[in-house]
């Protein structure tokens, strides 16, 4: 009797482990969007400010460790990370160099993107906001409006302004061209850094200043017809 139920206990464990592991969520890949419930427990169960430990931290793609996500971006408290490795594409409507020294640009996201939004998202015209951080400059090339990117980054919520973000950029692809990558291994600014100091406090890991992306009057791009922080209908 012991030996023949063996198996039917083994059989009744497996069952029950795989009812369970159907309830998890799991890691959001790249380029799989978040689901609906997802999202739902993400606004419900924010990760705290400033925690790494986050959801798809060990996912191929160029994607860092869930430790290093938020490593070298100032005042990483104002940002909760949501997923540590996000895909996301569409077209780019605005470019903008900030005195933070972050390349700020706003991607008109593909249908199937647009659940990365958020209803703060409305304040820069229903598009994701992307930033590129000053030590990025050399390894991901600044696009130009217009340009069909493929990136995969740091979905993040910015809590000081409200609104969803790509914040670091793990890669870039730009019209298709070649795939370009960053990441902590490249330096960064002091977490105690606030915007007025970050770019000038940037450093590579060799302790020389950040290339960035130059000097912000002169990065400004628009689409015909738009004016300063709109877009193009």
């Amino acid at each position: 009797m012991t030996q023949r139920g063996c198996p039917l206990v083994v059989v009744a464990a497996l069952a029950a482990a795989t009812v369970l592991g159907c309830g998890s969520s799991g890691p959001t890949e790249p380029g799989t969007p978040p689901s609906a419930a997802q999202r739902a427990g993400n606004h419900r169960h924010p990760a705290r400010r400033g925690h790494h430990g986050v959801r798809g931290a060990h996912i191929s793609g160029g994607c860092p460790s869930s430790s290093r996500v938020l490593r070298g971006v100032y005042h990483p408290e104002r940002l909760t990370v949501l997923s540590a490795c996000q895909r996301a594409t569409g077209v780019v409507t605005i470019v903008r160099a900030e005195p933070d020294g972050d390349l700020h640009f706003d991607v008109r996201l593909d249908p199937s993107y647009r659940s990365l939004l958020r209803s703060g998202n409305a304040k820069q015209h229903g598009d994701l906001v992307i930033e590129f951080m000053p030590r990025d400059g050399g390894h991901l090339p600044a696009p130009s409006v217009g340009d069909r990117v493929s990136l995969v980054g740091a979905w993040v919520d910015d809590t000081d302004h409200n609104w969803n973000e790509l914040h670091p950029v793990w890669s870039a692809r730009i019209n298709g061209g070649a795939t370009h990558t960053s990441g902590p291994r490249y330096g960064g600014s002091p977490a105690g850094d606030r915007s007025y100091n970050a770019d000038a406090d940037c450093r590579t890991p060799s302790g020389a200043r950040c290339v960035g992306y130059g000097d912000p009057s002169v990065h400004s791009q628009l689409r015909p017809g738009s004016r300063l922080g709109g877009r193009v209908p």
